[in-house]
């Protein structure tokens, strides 16, 4: 089992209350809205609300509902040393580039960036002759620096932004854990998107599907998908583009910074809530990864238990052959979730399944060999 520990700041101040504390002990952290030196601060609160002391990070860095609980204490100096910490998931999922923005031209944009500037003038000082030079792609996440120089083709390097960085610190120091980046802090233009350390270091699940043991193993699926039809599950009423059909369910499952796209034909927003009411805190649009597997393969929409797949190709009849299968139960594997979702938003079908345990677990030991 894997944990996050934050070390807790402040705790000067509330010695008093630190010293009836011991390990195992469950807190509460509360966002304190009337800091008036950090609207954001999270306050560290033991079973009985006293205060114990802030976390120092960001609300969006952290599940402040996960359950922290006691696991180092220090009275022994001028600032107790305390520490808390949560189970973390084996696996994770990170949030990736929409392949929309994939298909994008190369204009240069027009824009006035200081980290930039400075960027551009360090390689000019090393006489490296830019021929193409500048951003491509600049959101709230995700940044696309394209370099040409006069001995090299163009090249694209996939960025992230510095609110990303910090939004995801977490992801990022289990990354460093494993030594898939190197470990510093964040620096304009030089971190990568994780998926581009997955990429390189980790084999897709395309990848899994060519062990020869996985396709003996394919030959002897035969499991039974539940069918559930309902009105309310279809969205659209003309076949789209699966890309954009899989972003514009993001634009409405999702509260985080969204690629919209506007050629979409038709859309029922109200008939969708149904679909937003079978799963609890469902999230849209990750890659899931695994560590002991070493692998990692793409999540249309997952939460606690379930993975979601979009698939307009599907018929009431669920004609499924065992190459789809298989990759369902792999993305299951590698996501570390229980039941499979297929969801068809035209037809308005969802096929569920749960595979059996022993099933799983042969699959798991066939990838880790």
């Amino acid at each position: 089992m894997q944990y996050q520990t934050l070390q807790i700041n402040g705790t000067y101040s509330f010695a008093q209350n630190i010293k009836n504390l011991k390990i195992g002990d469950l807190v509460k952290l509360r966002i304190n809205k009337n800091n008036i030196i950090n609207s954001e601060a999270i306050g560290v609160y033991d079973i009985n609300n006293q205060k114990i002391g802030y976390v120092p990070y960001k609300p969006t860095q952290i599940n402040i509902k996960s359950k922290y609980t006691i696991s180092k204490i220090q009275m022994n100096q001028r600032n107790p040393l305390l520490l808390i910490s949560t189970p973390i998931d084996k696996s994770n999922f990170i949030q990736s580039q929409p392949q929309i923005l994939k298909n994008k031209n190369e204009t240069i944009l027009k824009l006035n960036n200081e980290e930039l500037n400075i960027f551009k003038k360090s390689l000019l000082k090393k006489n490296i002759n830019l021929i193409n030079f500048g951003i491509i792609y600049n959101d709230l996440n995700f940044i696309d620096l394209l370099i040409e120089t006069d001995d090299t083709k163009k090249i694209i390097f996939n960025l992230i932004t510095k609110k990303y960085y910090e939004d995801n610190i977490f992801i990022y120091d289990e990354f460093y854990k494993f030594k898939l980046i190197p470990f510093n802090i964040f620096q304009p233009f030089q971190i990568h998107r994780l998926e581009n350390y997955l990429d390189k270091k980790y084999k897709s699940i395309y990848d899994l599907l060519k062990i020869k043991k996985v396709i003996e193993f394919k030959k002897n699926i035969n499991l039974i998908f539940e069918k559930i039809v309902n009105s309310n599950l279809i969205l659209f009423n003309n076949i789209v583009n699966n890309v954009y059909l899989n972003i514009y369910i993001k634009y409405l499952l999702s509260n985080n910074y969204i690629y919209y796209t506007d050629k979409i034909t038709h859309i029922n927003q109200d008939n969708f809530i149904y679909f937003k009411n079978m799963f609890n805190n469902l999230k849209a649009s990750t890659i899931s990864y695994n560590h002991e597997i070493k692998s990692y393969c793409e999540i249309d929409f997952y939460d606690d238990i379930n993975i979601i797949n979009i698939n307009t190709n599907l018929n009431l009849n669920l004609n499924m052959d065992n190459n789809y299968i298989l990759e369902l139960l792999l993305n299951l594997i590698i996501s570390n979730k229980k039941i499979i979702n297929i969801y068809n938003p035209i037809n308005g079908i969802i096929f569920r399944l749960e595979p059996p345990q022993y099933i799983i677990d042969i699959l798991f030991n066939l990838l880790k060999i």
